[in-house]
């Protein structure tokens, strides 16, 4: 299943390596995004099937801003769980696919195609 890894330094990975299985996909994104996840979704419904994925305490713990992945969640209108705009994102962030049964998906090609485009949008 692949995943888009965001980088503070504005590095885009596009890996094919996130796990399949629940318990090893969260091992496998908490050592992404440096602890705790927490999962941030689109307020547009056609971009319902995909979501993001940071450290829930990353602003606590001082991440460095990332500009790249920002910008990509503020194109896609997204918001917090609670409804609200994301004034910055931090550390390494990772997005994937979701599905209409809640689960987790190989992430779509649109996130993929916007976050390769040539910076700054």
């Amino acid at each position: 299943m692949r995943a888009l890894v965001i980088s503070p330094d504005g590095t885009v990975d596009l890996t094919l390596t996130m796990p399949n299985g629940d318990a090893e996909r969260l091992a496998w994104l908490q050592q992404q995004v440096g602890g705790w996840v927490e999962a941030f979704r689109p307020v547009k419904p056609w971009l319902a099937d995909w979501v993001g994925w940071c450290d829930e305490d990353g602003k606590l713990k001082g991440y460095p801003r990332n500009e790249r992945a920002t910008e990509l969640a503020r194109i896609a209108g997204w918001s917090t769980p609670a409804g609200m705009l994301f004034d910055e994102l931090v550390g390494t962030i990772v997005f994937t696919g979701y599905t209409p049964d809640a689960d987790v998906a190989g992430v779509p090609d649109d996130p993929v195609r916007v976050a390769r485009d040539p910076w700054p949008w």
